[in-house]
């Protein structure tokens, strides 16, 4: 559970730092829109995969970088987020916003919880101490390397709930154009 904290920080600050820095921002009207009548599913599901699959990757990073890698990395992502969605909410009104994306937007964050939480989840480890063994506290790095092999399970599950994300938006945006 320690992981989880200074995630929820980052993320919260993130957000703000998003959706303030955009704040009344219209974007120019007729942007592309991935998925005409010729496209086929997995054409809309790979560039949302593409982009996703890679920011959980980079939310994982503070499996290497004793944290920091993490916390950076889910701020930056929040802070997009916010600001995408402010973007969006300029052009289309907050309830268009939330309402185009309140199907797929919650299994994607919910990936990028976990993929966060493992970037996290060695340092929690080292730096809680053993509890319940009868035997010597391991070393620090022990725990570390022991929180590394946990955090991998996090990952793969963040990797799967993100695909199954990408499978639903391309849905919904192939439904909202008539495919």
């Amino acid at each position: 559970m320690g992981a989880g904290l200074p995630v929820a920080l980052a993320s919260v600050i993130g957000m703000a730092v998003g959706v303030i820095s955009l704040h009344g921002v219209q974007s120019p009207a007729g942007g592309p829109v991935p998925g005409d009548s010729e496209t086929s599913l997995w054409e809309v599901v790979y560039p949302i995969a593409a982009t996703n699959l890679p920011a959980c990757l980079l939310l994982y990073t503070g499996v290497l970088t004793c944290g920091a890698g993490t916390l950076l990395s889910t701020f930056m992502l929040t802070t997009y987020i916010g600001a995408t969605l402010t973007a969006a909410a300029a052009n289309v009104g907050w309830l268009s916003a939330i309402g185009s994306i309140w199907i797929y937007a919650p299994l994607e964050f919910t990936g990028f919880a976990l993929a966060s939480y493992g970037g996290l989840l060695p340092l929690a480890t080292a730096v809680t101490d053993a509890e319940g063994t009868g035997t010597s506290v391991p070393s620090w790095l022990r725990r570390y390397g022991d929180g590394m092999s946990r955090s991998l399970r996090f990952l793969l599950l963040s990797l799967l709930v993100v695909t199954v994300a990408a499978v639903v938006e391309a849905v919904v945006i192939r439904s909202r154009l008539g495919n």
